[in-house]
Parts: structure tokens; sequence; C-alpha cells
């Protein structure tokens, strides 16, 4: 019997990711590989990234707000302003356009293949997903966001919060930091308004 392994962010940093499975000895032939993905944005792999992780049979992904601007690009050729300036869009577009020269028929299959990566997992005790549960989502709403199916262009809707939301973990620091609180939640509250898609 294999292992559980999970992956946080890869952002197109394939040498990275490569390393990191290497340290853990996985075995793709045993061990269950879940990914709370970005797959893409800030390192340059981004396509060796994708073709890796996307041949991995035992893969159990959760969708990353940096896929869901990648997915929106494939399908409607439309380039987010705020994700190719500021969250790394413009290094995925540049692999997948120039290094890589791929072909329409594979980004149609990218583009599908990121649309039926769930935004959220429940697997025994765990949940798992990318960014946060948002405030006042109960077990049911959790439930029903593992079988909504995202459309070819993901608006933020309630799930697709899940993707984006950082509350806890901003909780948690202005906890820890009470000091620097009110510039915490400032900040981040800039950050969500420029970096979300309109």
């Amino acid at each position: 019997m294999g292992r559980n392994l999970i992956l946080g962010d890869i952002h197109g940093r394939y040498d990275k990711l490569i390393s990191v499975l290497e340290k853990a000895a996985y075995s793709p032939s045993s061990d269950t590989l879940y990914s709370v993905v970005d797959f893409c944005d800030r390192g340059k792999d981004a396509v060796k990234t994708l073709r890796f992780l996307m041949d991995q049979k035992n893969l159990k992904a959760v969708i990353g707000n940096h896929d869901i601007l990648l997915q929106n690009w494939l399908f409607t050729g439309l380039r987010d302003e705020n994700w190719m300036r500021y969250l790394g869009g413009s290094k995925t577009v540049k692999d997948i356009a120039y290094r890589n020269h791929i072909t329409y028929a594979e980004c149609a299959i990218i583009a599908d293949r990121l649309r039926d990566i769930p935004i959220i997992r429940i697997e025994d005790e765990y949940i798992i997903v990318h960014g946060g549960i948002p405030y006042r989502r109960t077990m049911e709403d959790l439930i029903s966001y593992q079988e909504w199916k995202r459309p070819e262009y993901s608006t933020m809707g309630n799930s697709e919060a899940m993707a984006w939301d950082r509350d806890y973990m901003l909780s948690a620091y202005a906890k820890a930091h009470p000091e620097v609180r009110d510039e915490i939640f400032v900040n981040a509250l800039h950050l969500i308004r420029t970096s979300r898609p309109s």
C-alpha cells in the first residue's frame, strides 16, 4: 500500500517539483499524489509542469486561482490584465505560446483537464482546498462544491472563492502579530481587489 503525499503551489517550477518528489522517494505506481496545484506562473516551466502532473495516473488535485486564470485564457484567448502584470501570467503565456509552441489541440486538452479539476476534495477526515473555506460555509455547501463543474470561463462565484480565500491565514498571522493587524487586513484587501478577475 502506497503513501498519500501532498504538494503545495508549484508555479511552473518543474525543477523544484522533481527535486521534492525525488527527496520524498515518490512512487508513481503506488503513492497517491494530492496537489493544491497552481501549476503555472512565476516559474518558467509551466508546460513541463502541466505535462508531467497531468500524466500522473494517481494525481488528485484541487484547482488553484492561477489555474483558473490559465483556464480562462486557454478557452477564450483573453488575458486577464492583473494575471499578466502581477501574478506571473506573462511567464506562462510566453512558455506556452513562444517557448514550446504547443498545438491548439494540446491547449484544448489542458483547458479541459483544468476545468475538470474540482475546487475542493473531501477525503476521509481531510478537506483539501487551494485557498481556504470562506466563513459561513456549511458541510453541505462543501459537499455540493465537489460536484460542481466549472464552465469554460470561470468568474468569482461561491465555490471559486475557495481558490482565492486567505481568511484563515490572515487571521492566524494577525493573531500572532497584533501590532500589525490592521495593516495586514488593509494590504490583503487591496491585493484581493487587484488580483481577482473582474
